[in-house]
């Protein structure tokens, strides 16, 4: 959630203090959170960390300033305000990610935003004050831009549903059912949506600061004050920009009701944030398109668990978690599969292209078989090392899910990857053809599957949909 802007001044000027009062003493000054427990303290007195300390201090000095004067800004403004100081703006982010993490906040909550970096469109209308912004009418093929709007959305989202497992527990003496009934009608949807977004607006207009049971206090905020009207079927997230500017412009959304997301590589929080709550609101399956490569599959991570950095430390990494599903790239699915030749030891990954040699299809439909071996590069070093790192015990995103364990697994056995746009090779149009193929082919499978249950259980459509098939996917299209 975001946190108030009393809070974080609060938090800051307690910060500032500790500062003042080791110079009074004539100590060495230290920062020392005691907000947040994995936080990294910095001592003036170890020379690796002096640089660090005083950037912390220039942030908290500029962010005080900007509360102060009830202003937001960029992280870009911070770099050149300090421009004689900072070496890089890479510098000067981490300064920005270490001030998070020293007060426990997000960095929308220091009043930073990044420019906005993800895009989305498709079939969604947005209003707010009366403007309506539609994901099928768009001004340009990359749609419209995914601001820190969604942001304080997500944060209204998860203190409403906090508050309604707290009032739960205490009806329930501390015991609670979850029921996570959903229903793929657009008419359901529609008015848990109606209701939801009633509901911000009459808090956001009518708002005061609430405490949760850390005595964090909430506010709600204006901007989170906006109708999402849908009756998507799915939401496609896309790693590549290219690939999501090809499906924009093929309105591969007329085909099959959906909303397109990229967060152009790793996304940002307001990306991040707009995933989980179209996913919490419309109560359908989110998909994933990524390069088939160690980095891809962590871009899909990053929308499972997320990250800590900037994200006001662990606690909070796990806070616009989503169930995305690996539609693609997956090496089970590139049927046609190069293979090193046996003198792979004289050239490791990453040595001469020439090494690679193709291997007959398995099948004779497979979509790839025209594939030329020049796509199918070599993993590198850091490949493998990436790989490894996905494999492990901790790795919930691939630990937890035995197919997707099996598909890094036969990454690494192979020793190739292979990028989202070299599908373009097949043609103009197969990106679009394919995904659509498959995705009707989920649906019929799926609905066949609903039928069999109904007939095997002989107790009709309300026990199938305890099922929630709605946001399932047939293991053979995603895991």
């Amino acid at each position: 959630m975001t946190h108030s802007l009393t809070v974080v001044l609060s938090r800051i000027n307690k910060i500032l203090e500790q500062l003042v009062s080791c110079l009074e003493k004539d100590k060495p000054p230290q920062l020392v959170s005691p907000y947040n427990k994995s936080f990294t303290s910095k001592y003036f007195t170890n020379i690796s960390q002096c640089r660090s300390l005083t950037s912390i201090v220039l942030v908290l000095s500029f962010v005080q300033k900007l509360l102060l004067s009830n202003r937001t800004t960029t992280n870009r403004e911070v770099y050149y305000f300090f421009i004689t100081y900072f070496r890089s703006q890479r510098e000067c982010d981490s300064a920005i990610a270490d001030v998070c993490s020293l007060l426990a906040v997000e960095r929308i909550s220091l009043g930073l935003a990044a420019s906005p970096k993800g895009w989305f469109c498709g079939n969604i209308k947005i209003i707010q004050n009366q403007n309506v912004m539609d994901g099928t009418t768009l001004s340009s093929i990359q749609g419209l831009p995914i601001t820190r709007e969604w942001i304080h959305r997500a944060a209204q989202i998860i203190h409403d549903q906090q508050e309604q497992k707290d009032k739960e527990d205490e009806e329930e003496g501390g015991i609670r059912h979850e029921e996570n009934a959903s229903d793929s009608s657009c008419y359901k949807n529609q008015q848990e949506n109606n209701d939801h977004n009633d509901d911000v607006y009459d808090k956001a207009t009518n708002s005061q600061d609430h405490q949760d049971e850390n005595g964090i206090s909430f506010q709600p905020h204006p901007e989170a004050c906006f109708g999402i009207y849908s009756d998507a079927e799915f939401i496609l997230v896309i790693e590549k920009e290219g690939v999501y500017t090809r499906l924009s412009e093929d309105r591969f959304y007329d085909r099959i009701p959906c909303i397109l997301v990229t967060g152009k590589g790793f996304p940002d929080v307001a990306t991040r944030a707009m995933v989980f709550c179209l996913s919490r609101l419309l109560h359908v399956p989110v998909m994933g398109m990524a390069d088939c490569n160690p980095y891809g599959v962590a871009v899909l991570q990053t929308y499972f668990r997320g990250g800590t950095r900037g994200n006001g430390g662990e606690s909070n990494a796990e806070r616009y978690s989503v169930p995305i599903q690996w539609m693609g790239l997956r090496p089970s699915q590139l049927m046609v599969q190069p293979q090193y030749e046996e003198n792979i030891e004289e050239d490791p990954p990453g040595g001469n292209d020439d090494a690679l040699t193709r291997t007959a299809a398995p099948e004779n439909n497979c979509p790839f078989q025209n594939l030329p071996k020049e796509v199918f590069q070599k993993l590198s070093d850091m490949d493998v090392k990436k790989l490894n790192s996905l494999m492990n015990e901790t790795n919930e995103f691939v630990h937890l899910n035995e197919s997707r364990r099996m598909e890094i697994e036969l990454m690494k056995e192979n020793g190739w990857k292979v990028e989202l746009e070299s599908l373009h090779w097949l043609g103009m149009d197969f990106m679009s053809n394919w995904l659509e193929d498959i995705l009707l082919t989920n649906k019929e499978r799926m609905h066949q599957r609903k039928l069999v249950l109904q007939r095997v259980s002989g107790e009709g459509l309300a026990d199938c949909e305890n099922d929630d098939d709605s946001t399932a996917l047939d293991p053979r299209i995603a895991c």
